[in-house]
């Protein structure tokens, strides 16, 4: 703290004539504590109290991000533009073996054989692949094109 005043009134709080004080006046929790040394809250008014209003238009960012939608938009379309796709098929045939994988050996610890455990497995790992495809298309639809 680098204010004196504000230190030496904090630490004046936590003396014996104060804890007595507050004693005397039923001040119990931090709650009534807090209360005792803030007052009362104000109500919130931001047609009367400029304060409230500034607070209330720094929240308001309708407007500014109206203003930011193009550069965002332009952004994105810069990660795009250098995301390379090889790099994303490479992970997603990785992620399809290693769930093949790891679905052959669920199944070869519930105790199938072989051929039927490998045909399982790519079952299970293409079900997945699938599902989480059409699940994404499901969550997503491409926005209608507006004809003129």
């Amino acid at each position: 703290m680098k204010n004196p005043v504000f230190r030496l009134s904090y630490l004046k709080t936590f003396g014996k004539a104060s804890i007595d004080e507050d004693a005397r006046l039923g001040v119990y929790t931090y709650g009534d504590r807090a209360k005792a040394l803030l007052g009362r809250p104000r109500p919130y008014d931001p047609m009367e109290v400029t304060e409230h209003q500034r607070l209330a238009e720094a929240v308001n960012t309708d407007s500014t991000i109206e203003e930011r939608k193009s550069d965002l938009e332009r952004q994105e379309q810069l990660i795009t533009w250098y995301s390379r796709p090889w790099v994303l098929r490479l992970g997603l045939a990785l992620a399809f073996l290693v769930e093949t994988l790891s679905a052959v050996q669920i199944f070869a610890s519930c105790g199938e054989e072989m051929p039927e455990r490998l045909f399982f497995g790519l079952t299970a790992a293409c079900s997945v692949f699938i599902l989480t495809y059409t699940l994404v298309r499901l969550a997503n639809p491409k926005p209608k094109e507006e004809t003129p």
